[in-house]
């Protein structure tokens, strides 16, 4: 699975390079595959996260312009994560003048559940992998995406 920024395309290919998904989405930064078979895609450009089914439809979408005005990123988010929980975590690199926060979690019916904006300690957040997720299997391959 393969985000390509400048082309403006998710693209999944087979072992032997054959393209057999492609996606097209304005910028992607980032594209996981979740275990139950959508892809979760980050457009930078648009400040949205789209999860979208096999079949290319939308299943779920998240602007950034939907967070209330004190969590509102300074940068768009570049990757996400999803949770055990159906959560969403996305990560945000922030600017040079270190406002807005790095990381902000959603439900699935978009509630802020914890937001993290600690410059002092932290830099920018380009990706993040939560190693307490509650449900995460220790067998590699097994995780929820």
């Amino acid at each position: 699975l393969v985000s390509y920024l400048s082309e403006s395309n998710v693209v999944e290919f087979d072992k032997n390079f054959n393209q057999v998904w492609n996606y097209p989405i304005r910028s992607p930064w980032a594209a996981l595959r979740l275990k139950n078979g959508d892809t979760l895609i980050t457009d930078e450009h648009d400040s949205l996260t789209r999860e979208v089914n096999p079949k290319g439809e939308t299943v779920w979408e998240f602007n950034t312009d939907e967070l209330p005005p004190e969590y509102h990123f300074t940068s768009a988010p570049q990757s996400c994560t999803r949770l055990a929980n159906g959560n969403t975590v996305f990560c945000s690199r922030g600017n040079a003048t270190g406002q807005g926060p790095q990381l902000v979690e959603i439900t699935p019916d978009k509630k802020v559940v914890w937001v993290l904006q600690d410059w002092q300690t932290l830099g920018g957040a380009t990706a993040v992998q939560m190693l307490d997720d509650p449900g995460t299997p220790e067998i590699p391959g097994e995780s929820q995406h």
